[in-house]
C-alpha cells in the first residue's frame, strides 16, 4: 500500500465527513436515489478493510435508507448491524449511532403495528444515549417516540406524565419538528384526559408555531387535534371549520398517510350532525386511505367508523360484518378497550335480530372485561408499590 501522510489522511477523513454529511442530507431532505448515489461513492472512496470505524455511519445510513424507502427487513438488518459494530468497538459509544439504531428499530415496529416491540426499542435507545456525546437530538426524539408509543398503547397518564417530565427541556431543542410533536400529544392526551381548556391551549400554541415555521404536516395534525377537542366538547361547528383547515393542507403534507384517522373523525363529526351522506363519503375515504397506509389501528378505526353508520341507517347486519373486522383486529393486539367497546356496539345491533349472536357478545364482553379488571389491578399494584432497589 502506497504510504499517506497524516495530512492526507486528514483530508480523506474532512472529504468522507462532508460525503456522509451530504448522504444524511439527501436521505432526510431530497430523495434516495441521489442518497444511494452517494453511498456509493463513499463506498468508492473507502480501500479499506472489514474493520473501518467507518463501516459503522455507512451501515446506519443504509438503514436509515431503507427505512425511508419502506423496505423493513434491510433497514431492520442495518441497525441491527450498527448496534452489534458499535458493541465491537467501544469508542464510537460517543456517536450515539446505538441509540439512534435502537430508535430506527422502534420507527419500523410501530410501522408494522408492532407497539410493544417499538417501546422497548426506544427505551434501549435511552438506556444507551450518551449525555455528553454526538448527536443529542436523537434523546428528544427518542423521548417523543416513547410518548406516542404509550399513548398507542393507551398508557395515557404515562405519556402525560414523560411530556411534563420532558417540558422544560423544550427551549434546548432544536428540531422544531419534535417541539411541535411534543405540542401535538400534550394537546392530544390532554384531549383524551378530558383536560380541555389545556388542550385547546397547547394547539393554538402549536398551530401558531408551525404556521410561523411553515411545517405543513405538523400544521395538518394540529388542527385536526383542535378538532376533535372541539368535537368532544360539543362545539361542532368549531371542529368542522378546523378540520377543513386541517385538510385545507392535504396537498402539501409529506406523509399521506396521516390523512386516514382526519377523514374516520370527520366522518364521525359528520354522522353526529345528521349529515349522514356527508359521513359516508368521509369514512369511506378513511377505509381506502387506512389499507393503503397498511397501518391495521386506523383500519380498526375506519371500519368501527363505517359500523356506527350503517347502524344509524338501520343496516345492523352489515354494521356487525364492519364490527367483526374490527374485532379482529383488536384481538390481534390484545386492545382490550377497543375489544370492549366493539362488543357492546355488537351486543346493541344484534339484540333484536339474532339472540344468540347477541349472548355470544355479551358473553365475550364481560370475558374481555375481567381481562380488564386484572390489568388495572396489575397496574394499581404496579403503581401502589413500586420495585426495590
Amino acid at each position: 500500500m502506497d504510504y499517506i501522510s497524516p495530512i492526507q489522511s486528514l483530508y480523506v477523513h474532512v472529504s468522507l465527513l462532508f460525503l456522509f454529511e451530504q448522504a444524511s442530507h439527501y436521505i432526510d431532505m431530497v430523495n434516495f436515489e441521489e442518497a444511494w448515489e452517494i453511498l456509493g461513492e463513499i463506498l468508492g472512496e473507502l480501500d479499506i478493510d472489514k474493520n473501518n470505524l467507518l463501516l459503522i455511519d455507512i451501515s446506519y445510513l443504509k438503514g436509515k435508507y431503507y427505512e425511508g424507502l419502506g423496505k423493513w427487513n434491510e433497514s431492520i438488518e442495518h441497525y441491527q448491524k450498527t448496534i452489534k459494530l458499535v458493541d465491537c468497538h467501544p469508542e464510537k459509544n460517543c456517536t450515539n449511532l446505538k441509540a439512534a439504531s435502537f430508535n430506527g428499530l422502534g420507527r419500523i415496529h410501530h410501522r408494522l403495528n408492532n407497539l410493544d416491540q417499538a417501546l422497548f426499542f426506544v427505551e434501549e435507545g435511552l438506556k444507551y444515549f450518551v449525555h455528553d456525546g454526538n448527536r443529542s437530538y436523537i434523546e428528544h426524539n427518542l423521548y417523543i417516540n416513547k410518548v406516542i408509543y404509550l399513548e398507542k398503547l393507551n398508557r395515557d397518564d404515562e405519556a402525560l406524565a414523560l411530556i411534563e417530565k420532558i417540558w422544560s427541556k423544550i427551549l434546548h431543542i432544536v428540531s422544531s419538528e419534535t417541539v411541535l410533536n411534543l405540542y401535538q400529544m400534550r394537546a392530544h392526551l390532554c384531549n383524551k384526559l378530558e383536560l380541555f381548556e389545556q388542550a385547546i391551549c397547547y394547539a393554538f400554541e402549536g398551530i401558531e408555531m408551525a404556521r410561523i415555521n411553515r411545517m405543513y404536516d405538523r400544521s395538518f395534525e394540529l388542527w385536526a387535534t383542535l378538532a376533535d377537542i372541539y368535537s368532544k366538547k360539543g362545539y361542532f361547528r368549531n371542529a368542522e371549520i378546523c378540520f377543513k383547515s386541517s385538510l385545507g393542507l392535504k396537498h402539501k403534507i409529506r406523509n399521506k398517510y396521516l390523512l386516514a384517522p382526519i377523514y374516520t373523525s370527520l366522518g364521525l363529526l359528520y354522522l353526529e350532525t345528521e349529515k349522514v351522506e356527508l359521513s359516508q363519503s368521509a369514512i369511506e375515504e378513511a377505509i381506502s386511505l387506512s389499507i393503503q397506509s397498511k397501518n391495521d389501528f386506523y383500519i380498526l378505526d375506519s371500519k368501527v367508523a363505517m359500523g356506527d353508520l350503517l347502524v344509524k341507517k338501520k343496516s345492523n347486519l352489515k354494521a356487525n360484518k364492519f364490527y367483526t373486522e374490527a374485532l379482529k383486529i383488536a384481538e390481534k393486539y390484545n386492545l382490550l378497550e377497543q375489544q370492549s367497546k366493539i362488543l357492546m356496539k355488537m351486543a346493541k345491533s344484534y339484540e333484536d335480530l339474532n339472540v344468540d349472536k347477541y349472548k355470544k357478545c355479551v358473553d365475550q364482553y364481560f370475558q374481555v372485561a375481567i381481562q380488564l379488571e386484572v390489568k388495572q389491578n396489575i397496574k394499581r399494584k404496579q403503581t401502589t408499590f413500586p420495585p426495590r432497589d
